[in-house]
């Protein structure tokens, strides 16, 4: 089943006691919002197009590191880590996102300056201050 989101959609591939397995769709010129995560780990494997992908080396440091990444780059992004993917590219960014951990739920996503207006389950805690929003758009 196909879920539309403000930056593209993704599809559940596969969903099991702790995994789940989706393939995202981001737009030109879009990005997911930044992100953590404390049930559970993800692993992205770019499919096609050009991520930039945002994210904090360790949980615990101060310090967002920006990583551009290209057809079957892969990285790991443990829980508790923020996170979030550009598509700075002209051609939609796909990649397969495999969640594994206690439990791997929608709600299970915390949120830091969110351009879509999600509302939160709790406040976010994102010491790491985002200065740009390079979304166009999205």
């Amino acid at each position: 089943m196909k879920v539309e989101r403000p930056w593209g959609y993704y599809r559940v591939l596969h969903e099991d006691e702790g995994v789940k397995v989706k393939e995202l769709t981001i737009n030109p010129g879009c990005a997911i919002s930044m992100q953590k995560h404390n049930m559970r780990n993800e692993h992205w494997h770019i499919v096609s197009g050009v991520a930039t992908v945002e994210y904090q080396r360790e949980p615990s440091w101060k310090i967002v590191i920006h990583k551009v990444m290209q057809k079957h780059d892969c990285i790991d992004i443990k829980k508790g880590t923020w996170h979030r993917v550009h598509n700075y590219d002209t051609q939609p960014l796909k990649l397969v996102e495999i969640q594994y951990g206690i439990e791997c739920v929608e709600s299970d996503i915390e949120r830091d300056n969110d351009r879509f207006s999600r509302h939160q389950s709790s406040t976010p805690t994102n010491p790491y201050e985002i200065l740009s929003d390079d979304s166009a758009g999205c």
